[in-house]
């Protein structure tokens, strides 16, 4: 099966691509490559859904599967929509991207998908491959006349992976990117007040939390820049930290940050003077359940939630403010996070936690490919049940591992892992299903 929609030629892409290579990327989309459609050899799926493979790159190979399904919206109610998972980004070092469009069930059928998805993930491949990648909540920023039917679409973000209601599993990557589109009103919010203002206001506006996975092509912007004047942001000049995190649970106040982020953090507190406040850009944390909103329309702040819940509620930034601390405490916090060390200070009703993550699942994977090889294959008895005659060949790492195990011995090359090591096992059993190990169990 193939469609007669093909790919378009550089004319489409007038770039500004920010810092990335345009031009070469523009240069990639010359040829008009037809995209060649397959069904995709599926499990029982639900009457709505409808599943096919895109081929993008043959030679790469670069493919995509696209997948009509239904969500169901608190605003709008049930909604088609069409999901494009990328496959082979892994390939050139990148994550895979997943796009979600809504379907305008009035004036398009099933197969009348729109290609300029697939475009873009073409455009993130070929980034990619020259050495250019995108990763968590950052941003690719272009002009185009018209994409996905919008002349003023200019951000395409990348957050991290979110549940997608009504596709399988069995077709999502393992870890992944989630593409969000922007409006040019939206993407000036988030250059001047920070990303999550405008992903939060677009959550609250289809009351999902953190954010909508799909883009809707017939909405209007969510939030406007004369809608954030008068913000405290506008105060102080505020440090973007790639990765940090703040939440509220309970009593306690929690910047977390994550292994990548620490040498940034430490630079941007050393460049800053000490009397002077210290505020950060924050983004979202996976835990968290609930967040808060600002505009001027509304002189109260007020929070959107995933459900009813408000347990672990994420803050969109944080700033120190040393007039408002005794001199010891500033300069305890201070100390703490130049030498990377975790703190807990009172502050009145309130506790201050600096945390210090270890580094994630997505992280130590890319640590230890460049590890991993046939000779550095290890094999492990499982316990119990599992331990008859069946191994388990690991070839990348998930398990946490107990100082004076002397079995456990592997490479890490990176003195802040110590013991911790995190493996994807493959369980070697007539149906070679995925098993995840930790501490020598199967789970």
């Amino acid at each position: 099966m193939s469609s007669d929609k093909m790919v378009d030629d550089s004319n489409w892409l007038q770039p500004v691509l920010g810092s990335y290579q345009a031009e070469a990327v523009a240069q990639s989309l010359v040829r008009a490559q037809e995209i060649n459609l397959r069904r995709v050899e599926e499990k029982e799926k639900k009457p709505s859904s409808w599943t096919i493979r895109a081929v993008i790159r043959p030679k790469e190979p670069l493919h995509a599967i696209i997948v009509h399904h239904t969500i169901t919206s608190m605003c709008k109610g049930e909604i088609a929509c069409w999901t494009y998972i990328s496959q082979g980004m892994e390939r050139v070092g990148q994550k895979e991207i997943v796009f979600t469009v809504l379907r305008n069930t009035e004036s398009e059928r099933k197969k009348d998908f729109p290609n300029d998805p697939l475009r873009w993930i073409e455009i993130v491949y070929s980034m990619a491959k020259g050495g250019c990648r995108v990763g968590e909540f950052e941003h690719t920023d272009f002009q185009v006349s018209d994409f996905l039917g919008r002349s003023d679409v200019s951000w395409i973000v990348y957050c991290p992976a979110c549940p997608i209601p009504n596709v399988d599993d069995f077709l999502l990557p393992r870890d992944y990117l989630q593409a969000i589109p922007l409006l040019v009103a939206e993407a000036e919010v988030a250059e001047k007040y920070g990303l999550m203002r405008t992903l939060g206001h677009l959550g609250a506006s289809e009351r999902w939390f953190p954010w909508p996975p799909w883009f809707d092509r017939y909405r209007k912007p969510c939030i406007t820049a004369a809608q954030m004047q008068g913000s405290i942001k506008e105060e102080m000049q505020f440090q973007h930290v790639k990765g940090l995190s703040c939440v509220k649970k309970g009593p306690n106040i929690i910047l977390r940050v994550p292994k990548m982020s620490e040498p940034l953090l430490v630079e941007a507190l050393l460049r800053h003077s000490p009397d002077q406040a210290f505020p950060l850009n924050t983004v979202h944390h996976i835990n968290s359940d609930s967040g808060l909103l600002w505009d001027n329309r509304d002189p109260q702040p007020r929070g959107y939630s995933a459900g009813n819940a408000n347990e672990c509620m994420n803050l969109n930034y944080f700033a120190f403010c040393p007039v408002m601390l005794a001199d010891e405490t500033w300069h305890k916090i201070r100390n703490c996070i130049q030498n990377m060390r975790p703190c807990h200070i009172s502050l009145a009703e309130l506790q201050f936690l600096l945390r210090l993550e270890k580094p994630s699942v997505p992280e130590l994977t890319s640590l230890f490919q460049s590890l991993l090889n046939d000779s550095h294959r290890l094999t492990v008895k499982t316990p119990g049940a599992m331990a008859k005659q069946k191994l388990i060949y690991i070839d990348v790492i998930w398990l946490n591992t107990r100082k004076g195990d002397k079995k456990k011995t592997f490479p890490t090359g990176h003195p802040r892992l110590g013991m911790y090591f995190v493996i994807t096992a493959v369980l070697r059993v007539e149906e070679k299903r995925r098993m995840k190990v930790i501490n020598g169990n199967v789970i």
